[in-house]
């Protein structure tokens, strides 16, 4: 019945499965993931779970952000912290919105990280394969899917030659659904 709600709420739009995961370029490679968006859909659904995430420590330099979830039926619990710098790189302390921004973000991560270490793998990669088929539109046309993604991010003002540039393609065709699933990711 949980993984049922969940798939339900996780994939009953484009939309709404877009904004549970994310992509992101690192280096040479991009990292995926389920975002904080599916981690909030899951635990409303899960049942008796209890989550929060907390600043623990802001030195003015670094603040540590604690992410927590217990699950009371299984008595399965962690913490997760997760620290940011708020000063630039010239040692400089970032503006008062700029650092609630950097505290809200680590909240988001360590509180994300913290329910998927309690909820069972299992329950996210089934959840997170669905996810992909909505966002990719199986039964759609991909050229359609293509051209609306790199069109999304146009509209943004990523270039055409910016967005190749992530995948190391030279034309848009070369795009695969990999890609396209990253490049719905990294808008994320």
């Amino acid at each position: 019945k949980v993984l049922k709600n969940i798939l339900f709420l996780a994939t009953q739009d484009r939309e709404t499965a877009e904004n549970c995961f994310y992509s992101v370029k690192s280096e040479d490679k991009i990292i995926r993931g389920a975002s904080i968006r599916l981690a909030e859909i899951i635990t409303s659904c899960y049942g008796n779970i209890r989550s929060s995430a907390k600043v623990i420590s802001n030195d003015g330099k670094l603040i540590t952000v604690q992410g927590a979830c217990w699950d009371l039926e299984s008595n399965t619990a962690y913490s997760i912290d997760v620290v940011r710098n708020i000063t630039d790189k010239s040692g400089k302390v970032f503006s008062e919105d700029r650092q609630i921004l950097e505290i809200m973000s680590a909240c988001s991560i360590a509180l994300r990280n913290a329910i998927f270490k309690v909820v069972p793998v299992a329950i996210t990669s089934k959840i997170q394969n669905e996810i992909k088929k909505i966002v990719l539109g199986e039964s759609a046309d991909f050229e359609t899917i293509r051209k609306d993604a790199v069109e999304s991010f146009i509209k943004q003002g990523v270039s055409e030659k910016q967005i190749l540039a992530i995948f190391n393609k030279k034309t848009v065709e070369e795009l695969t659904r990999d890609d396209i699933f990253d490049l719905r990711g990294i808008n994320t």
